[in-house]
Formats: C-alpha cells, structure tokens, sequence
C-alpha cells in the first residue's frame, strides 16, 4: 500500500464583518484562529471591516472559520453579494478537496479477462 503525503494546499481568503470594533469579539477570534490547525496566518482590518486568513486546505476549511467567526459573536456581512462569495467559497473549496483527493485508476491493473 502507498502512503500519501500531502503537501500543503494554502488558501487565502476575506471575510467581511460587521462590528470589527468590539475589542473582546476580535480578541476571542485571535485566540480560536491561533489554536486552529491548518491557520497560518490571519488579519484582522478594523478599518476596512475584514478578516484576512491564510489557511491549509487539508486542515481546515472557510465553513469552520466561518464557525469560530460566529463562534466569537462577530457578524458576517449580510446581503446577497456577500451570502452569494461565501457558497461559492464553499463549493470551490469542496470541488478542490474532491479534486485533490481523487486517485485516478491505474490502466496497467486492468484485471485479465
């Protein structure tokens, strides 16, 4: 059996958020961000309203840093351009983590007839 190792498959993406200006909300975020596996890097923008990560897809994906967002009670940005990026996040991410797991079937294993 072949052991696979996977390289990292870094990601970078914003969320917008509202209220960036409760001290405490940003200060829990920081300390979930920094505890969770696969966070290399994050921002937190006050003045434009946004929160920057840099991330290990095989680690950690956008739907559970989105968690520790919510988790922190801050609020994610409503309105449809924002609810629209933040599916299609998920659904590119989704395919991505298909795609890269995907082991395509060895021709030369082909089963005698």
């Amino acid at each position: 059996m072949v052991a696979h190792t996977h390289v990292p498959y870094l990601v970078t993406h914003s969320w917008p958020v509202q209220d960036l200006h409760d001290l405490e909300a940003c200060t829990r975020l920081s300390l979930k961000l920094q505890e969770m596996p696969g966070v290399l890097n994050y921002s937190i923008d006050v003045a434009h309203g946004k929160i920057r990560v840099t991330y290990n897809l095989w680690q950690v994906t956008a739907q559970q840093i989105e968690a520790a967002l919510l988790g922190s009670h801050l609020v994610l940005t409503g309105g449809f351009v924002a609810s629209f990026a933040r599916g299609w996040i998920h659904y590119t991410e989704k395919n991505e983590l298909d795609s890269l797991s995907y082991t395509p079937r060895s021709f030369t294993s082909v089963p005698g007839r």
